[in-house]
Formats: C-alpha cells, sequence, structure tokens
C-alpha cells in the first residue's frame, strides 16, 4: 500500500532531496560545480562509504567533504571529464520525523577523455535542518569498481580528490 504524505515539511524535505541530486544536471549543463552546493547549508559535509571505496581517498575525506573541496573537485570532473550527465532516481525515501531522506539513483556519464560511459549507483543519506530546506550533511554510498575504473581511466579526476 502506497501512501501520500502533503505535510508541509515532507514535501520540503522530498523537494530539497532530489534538487541535490538534480543539481549534477544543473552544474554539468552550466559548467559550474558550485551549484552542486546550492541546497546544502554553509557547513554542509559529505561522507563516503563504504569503506572499500574509502580506501580510494585521500585520509582527510575521513572527517568529511566540505562545500568548497567538493565544488573544486567536482569542477576538475566537470571541466576534463564529463560530456554529458543524466540522472535516473530510482527511490526516495523520506522520514518527516527525523528530518532524513534517502534517494537511490543512478548518475550517467560520459568520458569526454575515453569516450567510455560510466553509470554509478549511488545511495544518498541526508540529514536536513528543522524545516528541510538545507542538506547538514550527506553519506554518499557508492560502488568503488566503478569509482575505481572511473578515476584509473581519468587520471585529472583521480588526482583531484588527493590532498
Amino acid at each position: 500500500m502506497t501512501t501520500t504524505n502533503n505535510s508541509p515539511l515532507y514535501t520540503a524535505i522530498r523537494t530539497t532531496a532530489l534538487a541535490y541530486i538534480t543539481s549534477f544536471t544543473t552544474a554539468r549543463t552550466q559548467n559550474n560545480a558550485t551549484l552542486l552546493n546550492t541546497v546544502c547549508a554553509p557547513d554542509c559535509k559529505r561522507f563516503y562509504s563504504p569503506i572499500s571505496l574509502q580506501s580510494l581517498l585521500p585520509p582527510s575525506f575521513s572527517a568529511g567533504e566540505s562545500n568548497t573541496h567538493y565544488a573544486i573537485r567536482m569542477q576538475v570532473e566537470l571541466d576534463t571529464t564529463s560530456q554529458s550527465r543524466e540522472t535516473d532516481i530510482r527511490q526516495v525515501v523520506v522520514d518527516e520525523g527525523q528530518r532524513k531522506a534517502v534517494v537511490n539513483a543512478v548518475l550517467w556519464n560520459k568520458s569526454v577523455k575515453t569516450g567510455r560511459e560510466y553509470a554509478f549507483e549511488f545511495a544518498f543519506f541526508f540529514d536536513l535542518d528543522g524545516e528541510g530546506r538545507l542538506v547538514e550533511r550527506v553519506q554518499v554510498f557508492a560502488d568503488p569498481g566503478m569509482a575505481k575504473r572511473f578515476f584509473e581511466g581519468n587520471e585529472e579526476v583521480g588526482e583531484s580528490v588527493k590532498d
């Protein structure tokens, strides 16, 4: 049985979570990675899972990636590797009481350098502010095998995640 919740808080949380996901397409279209932070609180941090993905990232990422670092890193990806980016949102779950949302999505990317297409499947776990309008924390679960193949084929991106 599917139920629909139309409370203002539920709608705000869902809208914010989906805006975060669709910002990938907007950033690509406008070649502006700062747009990825549009619905993020100024002190928002991003954390990455599973542990096997963390082994591909510098130790500093364990403390959370800031909006500034994230925008710089993603701009390198936009400038050097991303030919196109589409988003397929598979599922959205909202927990109104805890001000949380989970989005399962596939982000499609084609490398300018290699011509290879990559389908990254992610689960984004969002913690939002009291009004559900700003993302305060993101836990990103991604496919470490695909990330490794992407970094290896696009050294510029791999270099941009190093300390």
